[in-house]
């Protein structure tokens, strides 16, 4: 039997663009967003709302709850307690708290979303923040079962990961008081013993290992999803649980879920998106969103010269079509 290609992706925060992006060019046959997946229905359009037909029909879409997130959306769906994951939409799966997951190799995975909101003080209750983000331990079976993989959307306070750990920590009237969440997944992370761990939160990669009393957890702390990281499979926000990605190149995917193969130059540091490779519906529009921008012009491996745009414009020229696909 050929065997599952299975990635796991950081917060999302409803980016379709940066998220079909990926999963149009590589593939995958499951998809699991660690939490701040961006299920904001009173907000914002939905993944099969937007997401091409093409792209959903490939890959089945799984998500975790993390803090940002319509909470009684989500608890409407999945009331606490039921431990059985919902089926949103075809193809887009949602996974509450304390539910587990056979995956096709047999391991079995535990899931813990939620957490608490670093910019409470931006937000406004019953719109876009819930006290419902806290993770309690009421939320999870009485007895947690023992597993081989947690996906949680913030850490147990074991794993030592602290408030510095966030990239580029804001400045404001952010609250990076202790997450009573984190006690939490220290219990579940005790009781589950599982082998690897995977979260997100922090948009930021973080990796070790957390060893104690014999047991022995590898695990992943997971970047958001943004420009610069759709156009790779192997990037700070994305970790594989199984299988190959179907391409080893790198690229990025379009809304109706054309593909254009990106290429990097001959140090391997440094890439950007061929003009001629954009698929040709968009090249006017690239043309002339790249227009008075500095286009690189790289040497190659093979020797010869590449003229197209950085990767970051190409994540801003994608985030401009889908604005203009959603409005």
């Amino acid at each position: 039997m050929e065997e599952k290609s299975i990635l796991v992706l950081g917060d999302s925060h409803a980016r379709w663009d940066y998220l079909c992006s990926i999963l149009a060019f590589y593939s995958p046959d499951l998809c699991i967003v660690a939490g701040d997946f961006g299920w904001w229905p009173k907000l914002f359009p939905l993944p099969h709302d937007i997401l091409p037909a093409s792209v959903l029909a490939a890959t089945e879409l799984h998500f975790l709850d993390g803090n940002h997130e319509d909470h009684p959306s989500l608890c409407a769906a999945a009331p606490r307690g039921s431990f059985q994951s919902v089926e949103l939409a075809p193809h887009v799966i949602y996974h509450p708290r304390g539910s587990t997951m056979e995956l096709p190799d047999g391991r079995t995975v535990f899931f813990a979303g939620g957490g608490k909101s670093i910019d409470r003080a931006y937000r406004e209750e019953g719109r876009d923040w819930f006290p419902e983000e806290i993770l309690e331990r009421a939320h999870l079976p009485s007895k947690l079962p023992k597993v081989d993989i947690v996906l949680s959307h913030t850490v147990p306070a074991a794993f030592g990961i602290a408030k510095h750990s966030w990239k580029n920590a804001p400045r404001g009237n952010f609250d990076f008081s202790p997450d009573p969440s984190v006690k939490v997944l220290d219990m579940v992370l005790r009781g589950c013993r599982p082998s690897l761990w995977i979260s997100a939160h922090y948009h930021r990669r973080l990796d070790g290992i957390y060893a104690e009393n014999g047991m022995r957890t590898e695990y992943h702390i997971l970047d958001q999803l943004d420009g610069y990281f759709c156009s790779s499979a192997y990037s700070s926000a994305a970790f594989w649980l199984s299988g190959r990605p179907c391409r080893d190149s790198i690229g990025f995917g379009f809304p109706d879920g054309s593909i254009a193969e990106a290429r990097r130059d001959a140090s391997g540091l440094y890439g950007c998106l061929p003009h001629e490779n954009i698929p040709l519906q968009y090249r006017g529009a690239a043309e002339e969103f790249f227009r008075g921008r500095t286009a690189p012009v790289l040497q190659g491996a093979d020797g010869k010269q590449i003229c197209g745009a950085y990767f970051h414009d190409v994540g801003d020229f994608l985030r401009a079509l889908w604005k203009r696909k959603w409005t």
